[in-house]
């Protein structure tokens, strides 16, 4: 009986202790380059279990095509809903090189997987793009977004750190008790 209530308290203590985060979650770019030169960096704070984009704080360089913006949600807006897919577009809008009418920059980040709130390093996609209201357009080259790995949960290692003491301690109580008898 003792063993399974230590086998069934055990297994609680385990999944409680699942790796998770919260959401929402701060995903960090890295190393992500444009085809006409320009860079981007920067964070973004995504919610995956509903979607929500709710901060991002991301700057492009100037490349040989475009001269850079830095999105904030102060001066842009989640334009796309998420997925596997992460896009922003300007509020204010700038004289398009080409034809000198007004445009707004537009950021659009494609995974090749959706992200999780497991954490971890996410592939951008090749159809990831910068614009002026989609022309001139870069696309993007390489890079990718990193997310924190997930602890234990300290509830289910509290438990298990338990478990295992009581354990211990019990074990030790029976050693000495033989020691005492002999």
């Amino acid at each position: 009986m003792q063993l399974k209530v230590g086998i069934s308290l055990f297994l609680l203590a385990f999944s409680l202790a699942e790796r998770a985060l919260p959401s929402p979650i701060q995903y960090v770019l890295q190393n992500t380059t444009f085809s006409d030169g320009g860079t981007a960096s920067g964070v973004f704070t995504i919610d995956p279990d509903t979607g929500i984009l709710s901060q991002w704080n991301i700057t492009t360089t100037r490349g040989s095509l475009l001269p850079g913006f830095t999105y904030t949600q102060e001066n842009s807006v989640s334009d796309l809903p998420f997925g596997t897919r992460v896009a922003v577009l300007s509020y204010e809008q700038f004289p398009n090189p080409i034809n000198g009418n007004l445009a707004s920059f537009s950021l659009r980040l494609n995974f090749a997987s959706p992200l999780t709130n497991a954490g971890g390093t996410f592939q951008i996609s090749g159809n990831s793009v910068e614009c002026y209201n989609c022309q001139p357009l870069r696309s993007v080259t390489g890079g990718t977004v990193f997310g924190p790995v997930p602890e234990p949960g300290t509830l289910g290692l509290l438990l298990l750190t338990t478990l295992a003491g009581g354990g211990l301690f019990r074990g030790l109580e029976r050693s000495s008790k033989r020691q005492l008898k002999r």
